[in-house]
């Protein structure tokens, strides 16, 4: 990812500008790292479309159409020309990003979205991305780019969404905090003082910044986190006491209440399904 063009310093999405290298005639990919300290903040914006795996570590990404907290083994989309605002997340941070021409890009979605991933979408990104940037073209970088396209534009929505992020310092270390150990069940007022804040004006600055109440924000990070151990094959008890649920009960029914449905129904209708 670090081959975006950058326009340094937040800014608004209105004042941001588009600014890019000549847009490659064909696709392309690298490895990137993000070291553990490397706190920066900064507008990215490239006329390539980007695809993006994070194999370990966390990154926030956010643009107009929201926010969400990326998280080793997601994938996200980038359509050409869209300014996004990167975030680091205090962890170390790596993968591989594929940059696509526009003109591949207009068959694929048209707003940042977090994909549903595929044996074949990881293998056939993994291998592009060993591809250093050129506009020399192959019988194998054709066929390998054809079925990427063609897996990108068939994935699903990830099922866990999009989950803000705050933007204030104070607000966004607690963030980091609950995304590396979802199973934390401090209280608000915990949390509240380790912000500097008292309850009522952390709960106020939260809601402000995320579009959430905290109480409900920690739920779908507790709910993605869930969900990343189920496709990995995780038992729902298992899961229940890592975050923190002394009884599963209480656990299956704030899934229940989130999708309608219980763990279980939810791996038989979605994770089992996906892997046919």
């Amino acid at each position: 990812m670090e081959r975006f063009s950058k326009i340094k310093g937040p800014q608004p999405l209105e004042v941001t500008k588009i600014l890019s290298s000549p847009e490659p005639k064909t696709i392309w990919g690298s490895s990137f790292f993000i070291e553990k300290h490397q706190r920066e903040i900064g507008w990215f914006c490239h006329q390539s479309g980007i695809l993006a795996h994070i194999e370990s570590g966390q990154i926030s990404i956010r643009s107009e159409s929201g926010s969400l907290i990326l998280a080793s083994g997601d994938v996200i989309f980038v359509p050409p020309n869209c300014p996004h605002l990167k975030q680091q997340l205090g962890v170390e941070t790596y993968g591989w990003c594929i940059n696509l021409p526009a003109s591949i890009c207009r068959k694929l979605q048209t707003e940042i979205i977090l994909l549903q991933s595929t044996e074949v979408l990881l293998a056939v990104g993994r291998r592009i991305s060993e591809y250093e940037r050129s506009n020399s073209h192959s019988k194998q970088k054709n066929l390998l780019a054809s079925v990427l396209v063609e897996e990108v534009k068939n994935a699903r929505a990830a099922l866990g969404g999009k989950i803000p992020v705050p933007i204030s310092d104070s607000l966004r270390r607690v963030a980091e905090q609950l995304t590396s150990t979802p199973s934390d069940m401090q209280s608000i007022n915990f949390w509240a003082k380790s912000a500097g804040m008292s309850r009522r004006t952390f709960t106020r600055a939260f809601k402000n910044e995320t579009g959430l109440s905290f109480s409900t924000w920690r739920r779908r990070i507790k709910i993605s986190a869930a969900i990343r151990d189920l496709e990995n094959g995780r038992s729902v008890a298992d899961i229940a006491f890592y975050l923190g649920y002394q009884n599963p009960s209480t656990f299956n029914a704030l899934f229940k209440k989130q999708f309608g449905m219980s763990p279980s129904e939810f791996v038989r209708k979605y994770i089992e399904r996906s892997r046919k």
